[in-house]
C-alpha cells in the first residue's frame, strides 16, 4: 500500500498544475459537455501512465539531453501558441451543440477525445517539466522492479488521475450550465491568456537554458 499511496500522491501533485490538460478538460466541459471532457481526462491518464512507467526505469532522464530538450522546447511553445489562437477564435464563435448533444457523443467522437487527451498529456510542457524536475527523480529513486510493486504504484497513480479528471469535468460542466454562454466566453479568454503566458514562460526558459 505504500507504493500505491506514493503513486496516488504524486499523480495529485501533477494534476494540481494548471497546464494544458486541465484547461482542455475545463473548456471541453463548458463548451461541449461532461463526456467529451471526461474522455480527454481519461486519455491524459494514459499519457501520464506512460511517463510514469518510463520514470520507473529512469527513461525520463533522457529528457535532460540537449537535443531532446530542443525538440520539446520548440514543439511545446508552438503547441501552446496554437491553443491560444484556437481558444481565442472559438470564444467568439457561437456553438452549434444542443443540450442533448452535450451528454451523448458517439463512439468515434469519444475515441477522438480520448486520443486528444493522451496527446495533450504527452506533449504538455508543464508535465514534461514535472517529470524532469520532480516526479521522474522521485519515481526512479524508488527502485521498483517487481511486477506487483509496479502494479500497485501505477494503480495509485492512475486512480488519482481518473478521480481528478472525473471531478474536474463534472464541476466544470455544471458550472458552465449554471453560468451560461457569457461565462464560457470569459473563461475562453482567460484560457487563451494562460496559454499565452505558459508559451512565453516555456520559450524564455528554453532560451535561457539552451541558447
Amino acid at each position: 500500500m505504500e507504493l500505491f499511496n506514493l503513486g496516488f500522491v504524486l499523480a495529485i501533485s501533477l494534476c494540481l498544475d494548471l497546464g494544458i490538460v486541465n484547461l482542455a478538460i475545463i473548456k471541453s466541459a463548458v463548451d461541449k459537455g461532461f463526456r467529451p471532457a471526461l474522455n480527454i481526462g481519461l486519455g491524459s491518464t494514459l499519457g501520464d501512465l506512460i511517463y510514469a512507467s518510463m520514470a520507473l526505469y529512469g527513461i525520463t532522464l533522457l529528457l535532460n539531453f540537449t537535443a531532446v530538450r530542443w525538440i520539446l522546447w520548440i514543439f511545446g511553445t508552438l503547441v501552446l501558441l496554437f491553443f491560444c489562437f484556437k481558444t481565442l477564435s472559438l470564444s467568439f464563435t457561437k456553438p452549434n451543440i444542443t443540450e442533448g448533444d452535450q451528454m451523448s457523443t458517439g463512439k468515434e467522437s469519444s475515441g477522438r477525445y480520448f486520443l486528444y487527451g493522451t496527446g495533450l498529456a504527452l506533449s504538455s510542457p508543464t508535465a514534461i517539466i514535472w517529470f524532469m524536475t520532480v516526479g521522474g527523480g522521485l519515481i526512479a529513486a524508488q527502485s521498483v522492479h517487481s511486477r506487483s510493486a509496479i502494479f500497485y504504484f501505477l494503480s495509485g497513480f492512475g486512480l488519482a488521475s481518473v478521480i481528478w479528471s472525473f471531478g474536474l469535468a463534472f464541476v466544470s460542466y455544471k458550472g458552465g450550465r449554471l453560468m451560461g454562454r457569457r461565462f464560457k466566453q470569459i473563461f475562453s479568454l482567460i484560457s487563451a491568456a494562460i496559454f499565452l503566458i505558459l508559451a512565453a514562460l516555456i520559450f524564455i526558459d528554453g532560451y535561457k537554458t539552451l541558447l
